[in-house]
């Protein structure tokens, strides 16, 4: 046997013995239950969000004054751990409707409540920013909201996806007057 077969035979037994050996190990470990893939969910926001504020706070360029500002506004910025006012689906489900009504409009009053906080403390950030600072945080912002037209939110000109319809809606034709 030359050493390249040598060589090729020993690599694909190592290979075969490493296969063999992976698999008792993935047969044991049980898939993540629901809990287990919130908390993955929530720490990849959480990871998004940070390098999201890496990024952003590199290209507005702060001056070491404007820190705390910073620091303020993304406190600010954090989603709130509030109680979700029993909007458990299975919850929602068994309850009269006027119960129902009533929990989802406290929880869209709680939306917008967040909102509002989150509008003026970004008002307030902006004000501490210097013009070209300000333009950068005008184009973000721009693109934020375009984001969230795309994600289904209303707007008066909304264009987009198939429910509202936009490119991809399959609806037929008008039916043609004679």
């Amino acid at each position: 046997m030359t050493f390249l077969s040598r060589r090729i035979a020993t690599s694909a037994a190592a290979a075969t013995l490493l296969a063999a050996l992976s698999v008792p190990t993935l047969a044991q470990t049980p898939p993540p239950g629901p809990q287990a893939r919130s908390e993955q969910m929530q720490e990849m926001r959480k990871e998004r969000m940070e390098n999201w504020a890496a990024k952003f706070k590199q290209q507005l360029q702060l001056t070491p004054a404007q820190e705390g500002a910073w620091s303020t506004y993304m406190e600010a910025m954090k989603p709130r751990e509030h109680a979700r006012l029993g909007t458990d689906w299975k919850d929602l489900r068994a309850l009269p409707t006027p119960e129902r009504i009533d929990r989802l409009r406290a929880l869209r009053e709680q939306h917008a409540a967040d909102a509002d906080r989150r509008g003026e403390a970004t008002k307030a950030f902006y004000g501490q920013l210097t013009p070209a600072q300000q333009k950068t945080l005008d184009t973000q912002s721009l693109r934020w909201m375009e984001g969230m037209r795309g994600k289904g939110m209303h707007h008066p000109d909304h264009q987009g996806g198939p429910r509202h319809g936009g490119p991809g809606h399959r609806m037929a034709p008008p039916p043609q007057q004679q």
